[in-house]
């Protein structure tokens, strides 16, 4: 089986409620596979926030596990055993598990112990001796590549805030889109802003799976992409509309495309070029309707599948 997972969030999986811990099952909350075969498991900003156990978990899985600009974050409060992120079994021939632009939330680089010789944290302990919950990541598996990640110092003042948990469990909006949050957003100067590296779009075991849109020199860590004065988002007219290609703002601040492309037209490839020509973003969808966050300007979105062809010129409000 294989699985494609975008902008999810696992959040207090093992919970009865906000506050009660369930006395019995696992309270994980990506479970990646088993140990009945192996399962495909890819991933794009997805966020497992204060699970009962452990957020993102390989759970025996010999199979993929590719996780590109994911946040977890687990606390000691819950339980001494809990886990942002654990992944340290065999992983059969034919499959990898990489871990691209992710981040673990805690204190571990000022309350890990490190060894006398050489001044680095402990090997397996990981978020032993801090308020949050531990990590494992072992890096010494064959076929795991680790790019980018920042397990050790995405301490809490890297965000605008960890705590405002009810942001995460409000409805969804009429676009069906997961709410706007501020939580485990980064904080203008953090080090994790345009530390990351391109993950493009690709094709995954069959599927066409969008890369990370980013705005800036490079992707940042982390689930969300930071937006300041310079990136922020584009404030829209009711509706734009091109050559086929519909735009629609919403409150969150997204914008919903539609396409009016024939039936069978496949993996659609959209982009996103300033009045110079010059491209800002990339992001491919199935079907006929997509959501983006649109760079602050004058813009033109393209979309092209097999027999379509669209564009929309949008006026930002400055």
């Amino acid at each position: 089986m294989t699985i494609v997972m975008d902008k999810c969030i696992a959040y207090k999986n093992g919970f009865l409620d906000e506050n009660n811990i369930a006395p019995d099952g696992n309270g994980n909350g990506f479970k990646c596979g088993s140990n009945q075969g192996a399962m495909n498991v890819y991933m794009n900003r997805c966020l497992a926030i204060c699970n009962k156990a452990k957020g993102f978990d390989q759970n025996h899985n010999a199979g993929d596990i590719i996780m590109n600009n994911c946040t977890g974050m687990t606390l000691k409060s819950v339980s001494d055993k809990t886990y942002s992120y654990r992944i340290y079994e065999e992983i059969s021939e034919g499959h990898e598990v990489r871990l691209t632009n992710c981040v673990a939330i805690n204190d571990n680089d000022a309350t890990d112990k490190r060894d006398k010789n050489t001044g680095l944290p402990k090997p397996g302990e990981h978020g032993k001796y801090g308020q949050y919950g531990r990590f494992e990541v072992d890096e010494t598996l064959d076929r795991l590549t680790v790019v980018n990640c920042e397990f050790q110092k995405a301490d809490p003042t890297q965000f605008v805030s960890i705590d405002n948990h009810d942001e995460l469990i409000l409805p969804r909006g009429e676009d069906g889109q997961l709410p706007e949050t501020t939580f485990a957003h980064l904080c203008d100067g953090s080090f994790l802003i345009d530390a990351g590296v391109t993950v493009s779009d690709t094709i995954y075991r069959g599927i066409a799976v969008a890369g990370i849109d980013y705005q800036g020199k490079a992707p940042d860590l982390g689930a969300y992409e930071h937006e300041d004065g310079q990136h922020s988002g584009i404030t829209l007219p009711a509706t734009q509309q091109g050559r086929g290609v519909h735009l629609r703002s919403t409150a969150g601040g997204l914008t919903l495309v539609t396409v009016d492309a024939p039936a069978g037209s496949g993996a659609m490839r959209l982009a996103v070029y300033d009045e110079g020509g010059r491209l800002l973003l990339k992001h491919v969808f199935v079907g006929g309707t997509t959501a983006i966050r649109l760079p602050k300007g004058v813009v033109v979105v393209t979309v092209e599948g097999k027999g379509f062809k669209g564009s929309a010129k949008v006026l930002g409000d400055f």
